[in-house]
């Protein structure tokens, strides 16, 4: 389901504060579409405004960093530096504080590989890993991405989101990966169902040939899903009652770390 536009209404009559405003308008039109990538004339009709006024804005938060354009369509989506803003708005949150002793614990008495991230476009972007040096090492380093599909972060977090967002999203993960031989549309959907019915999602060697990944999602004060934690660990010897135990533990410090942001179920 589409979001309903909201009519922007100047608080200010400051002529520069209303472009501002206008502005940030339409950046968090772009943000709530959730439905890909958008044109300028799209855009204004969804607006209400004239398409030079529309494309004067979309030029100067481009340039800014705060969106980007299709190569090739010319459509605009969320920039990078919105997305910084965002991830300023998780650490504002508490989520830099609570999350490393979660992830801590989890490599130290547990003695697996841990993970925090957040969905950036149609991209995991890793925000936290701590390695265990009993498992298999994962290297990942702090903003680096993976694709939504193919980890459990990202599994988890799309299993929150409505179907028609999921759809898009999943399209844009497969699209960008250079090894899709084997997806099989049909069954990743069956897996995003039984990720919401049990709380966690599995990647099984998807991501990395050896690994395994359960991960379950992160909510704030207001429930929302703002992130994920992880763990992995090599698939080798590992047994099938093994598997219920690591997802136990993941969705426990899922919910500790949930209830450090606010959230109580």
């Amino acid at each position: 389901m589409r979001t309903r536009v909201q009519q922007f209404e100047p608080k200010s009559k400051s002529a520069g504060s209303q472009l501002l405003a206008k502005g940030l308008h339409l950046l968090r039109h772009i943000a709530q579409r959730g439905s890909g990538d958008i044109g300028v004339r799209d855009l204004a009709r969804e607006l209400g405004w004239t398409t030079t006024a529309t494309h004067r804005l979309l030029v100067t938060l481009l340039n800014e960093g705060f969106l980007e354009q299709h190569p090739v369509s010319l459509k605009y989506r969320i920039g990078y530096d919105a997305f910084q803003i965002g991830a300023a708005y998780l650490r504002s949150s508490g989520i830099d504080t609570v999350a490393p002793p979660v992830l801590r614990s989890l490599v130290n008495e547990h003695g697996l590989n841990a993970f925090l991230g957040v969905m950036r476009e149609h991209e995991l972007v890793y925000l936290l890993a701590m390695q265990c040096q009993n498992s298999v090492a994962l290297r990942v380093a702090p903003g680096s991405r993976a694709p939504l599909h193919k980890t459990a972060m990202g599994k988890i977090i799309l299993a929150d989101q409505p179907d028609e967002v999921v759809l898009e999203k999943l399209r844009l993960s497969v699209e960008s990966d250079t090894d899709r031989s084997s997806f099989n549309t049909k069954d990743f959907l069956a897996q995003l169902v039984a990720a919401r019915k049990n709380g966690f999602a599995i990647v099984n060697e998807e991501f990395l040939p050896g690994l395994f990944s359960v991960g379950a999602a992160v909510r704030d004060f207001s429930g929302r899903v703002v992130a994920a934690i992880s763990v992995s660990r090599s698939k080798q010897g590992l047994a099938s009652r093994e598997i219920q135990t690591i997802a136990g533990v993941i969705t426990q410090a899922a919910d500790r770390l949930s209830r450090g942001l606010g959230f109580s179920a």
